[in-house]
């Protein structure tokens, strides 16, 4: 995860040749990292799905709705990607204090432990502040469990993460006309 990280952080400083030099469309920089991780992620998916079919003995249908699930991933990793990278560009100590700060994320996110370990009364704070909870809790809805996801709580995330996603696009967008002469 720490090379992901640091390929979607410096994915625009690493590669000053195509800012400066050739016509090149610079929202495409921030968004190779996160789709290639993406698929990347599906692939690794297939082991866990053959596993859990071959475990319960069928295919639960509820693996169809994966991609309400992929929609607000994509929608919340490139909004932390354009918006990342572009700053990047201009404080370069963007990297070290996100590092420090994802690894806490990651222990605020139900990844290996789930949701119902949490302390009821921060539980609601917890999955409402961290869109990965409410992420990763889906996927745990659909792949094992066999459970329809919160759908309700899907959608506002996916609202809320395509609007937010649009502003960091704008934002750099923005930012990316001073690329050239930062670099």
């Amino acid at each position: 995860h720490k090379e992901y990280r640091r390929q979607r952080q410096m994915c625009i400083r690493d590669r000053p040749n195509l800012v400066k030099r050739i016509v090149f469309p610079l929202v495409l920089l921030p968004l190779v990292p996160v789709l290639a991780n993406f698929l990347e992620s599906l692939i690794g998916l297939l082991p866990l799905l053959l596993l859990t079919a071959l475990t319960k003995g069928q295919v639960p249908l509820t693996w169809l709705l994966l991609p309400l699930i992929w929609l607000p991933q994509l929608l919340v990793t490139t909004l932390l990607a354009f918006g990342l990278s572009g700053l990047t560009v201009f404080l370069r100590d963007i990297p070290q204090i996100l590092s420090v700060i994802l690894n806490l994320w990651l222990y605020m996110t139900p990844v290996v432990y789930p949701s119902s370990s949490i302390p009821a009364g921060l539980r609601d704070w917890v999955l409402a502040l961290n869109p990965l909870a409410l992420i990763v809790e889906s996927y745990r809805d659909v792949l094992l469990l066999g459970q329809c996801p919160p759908l309700l709580p899907l959608a506002g995330l996916t609202l809320v993460s395509s609007i937010l996603a649009l502003a960091s696009g704008l934002g750099y967008r923005r930012l990316s006309r001073g690329f050239a002469d930062v670099l």
